[in-house]
């Protein structure tokens, strides 16, 4: 019975040590290249939008020309290039705080509530964000 409890145990400190992993991932903005991995279930669609929603500026004009080198899913690199693109020149007239906070992390909320966005492609994705950025 010891062994077994021990067993269990560990379990749940690899749970706890994935679940960490994962929640600083999505706050800083980098959840989808912490899921694109073999071992993975893949990304969700509005993973991509996660960088953009919370990264910094620094991080956003990294994701602009971001090649997708070694990912599982290079469409959805580019994706998200082009759309980090689009908040950049979109930051210019406003600010990007502002941009995250009324446009980004909603609409990013709104993709994870979601079943749909299951079924989203990289092209949907570029539809929903550039409709929200247009003024």
């Amino acid at each position: 019975m010891r062994r077994r409890r021990k067993g269990a145990e560990r379990n749940i400190g690899k749970q706890a040590h994935e679940l960490v992993a994962e929640t600083e991932a999505f706050l800083r903005g980098s959840i989808a290249e912490l899921l694109d991995r073999p071992t993975g279930d893949g990304v969700p669609p509005w993973a991509w939008l996660n960088a953009l929603a919370h990264g910094t500026l620094d991080d956003i004009r990294r994701a602009a020309t971001d090649r997708a080198d070694g990912s599982l899913s290079p469409q959805w690199h580019h994706a998200r290039s082009v759309l980090a693109a689009e908040v950049l020149a979109a930051a210019g007239a406003t600010s990007l705080a502002m941009i995250q906070a009324e446009v980004l992390v909603p609409l990013e909320l709104r993709l994870a509530s979601r079943n749909f966005a299951a079924r989203m492609e990289p092209e949907d994705l570029l539809v929903s964000v550039l409709s929200e950025l247009a003024p």
